[in-house]
C-alpha cells in the first residue's frame, strides 16, 4: 500500500491539529456554500449544522480507494446520529488511475453507504472547489499537499474549525469521540421521536437511491 498509495489516506505522521474560531459573517459565507454528490444532488452546507461534519480530500488510487471509503463509513457508524462525512475525490497528480477510472467513478456513484461522496473536484489551482477554497484561505494555506488527507472538522454551531493531516483512523476516532461529546453532549439530546424521524429519513434516502440505481420498482 505504501508504494501505491498517494499517503492522502491514513499516512501515520503526526501533525498538531490547526484550530480557528471564526466569525457569524465567515459562518454564514461558509453556509451559503454547496457541492454536488457523486450522483448529481446538490448538498447545502447549512444543512449540515448542527452536527459534527467532516469533510475530507480523497485521492483516486487503484485498489485503495474503497478501502479509504470503507474506513471512514466505520468511522460514521459510531456516532451515526451525531457525524457527518462528505468525501472530495480529486485525482492525484502523480497517479494514474487509467487502469481503474470506470470502477472507482462507478463506485463514488453507488458505493457510499451513511458518509455523502461527492463529484471529484479540484482541491489545488484556479479551479479549486469554492468549499476548498474558503477552508484554504481560513487557514492560511496556499497549496494542499495532495500526498495528505486534510481532514476537516466543524462544529455543530459552525463557529470552530479543526484541520487534522494525514491522521491515523484511531486519531481521526479520537477526535470524532471528542467532538461529539463536547460539541453535542448536553447541547443538543436528540429525542426518540427525532432519532426515529431521522432513521426514518435516512432510510427512505438510501431506498430511493437503490431504486434510481436498479431500476426497481419496490422502495
Amino acid at each position: 500500500m505504501t508504494q501505491n498509495c498517494p499517503e492522502s489516506c491514513h499516512r501515520k505522521t503526526f501533525r498538531e491539529p490547526s484550530h480557528r474560531v471564526i466569525s457569524d459573517d465567515s459562518r454564514e459565507e461558509f453556509y451559503e456554500l454547496s457541492a454536488i454528490d457523486a450522483s448529481g444532488k446538490a448538498l447545502l452546507m447549512e444543512n449540515f449544522e448542527g452536527y459534527v461534519t467532516v469533510l475530507v480530500n480523497a485521492a483516486r488510487v487503484c485498489d485503495y480507494t474503497e478501502i479509504f471509503y470503507d474506513t471512514l463509513e466505520h468511522l460514521h457508524s459510531i456516532h451515526p446520529w451525531a457525524l457527518e462525512i462528505l468525501a472530495f475525490p480529486f485525482n492525484h497528480p502523480n497517479i494514474d488511475i487509467e487502469k481503474c477510472r470506470d470502477d472507482i467513478e462507478k463506485f463514488e456513484r453507488t458505493g457510499g453507504g451513511r458518509i455523502h461522496i461527492m463529484q471529484a473536484i479540484e482541491i489545488n489551482g484556479p479551479n479549486t472547489h469554492p468549499i476548498f477554497r474558503y477552508l484554504k484561505k481560513l487557514f492560511d494555506m496556499v497549496e494542499m499537499d495532495s500526498n495528505f488527507s486534510h481532514y476537516f472538522f466543524i462544529s455543530p454551531d459552525g463557529n470552530f474549525f479543526e484541520l487534522h493531516y494525514g491522521a491515523s483512523y484511531n486519531t481521526l476516532k479520537i477526535f470524532v469521540d471528542h467532538h461529539v461529546k463536547t460539541d453535542l453532549g448536553e447541547k443538543r439530546k436528540m429525542t426518540r421521536e427525532e432519532e426515529y424521524k431521522r432513521y426514518r429519513d435516512e432510510e427512505l434516502r438510501h431506498a430511493v437511491e437503490r431504486r434510481s440505481r436498479t431500476g426497481s420498482r419496490e422502495l
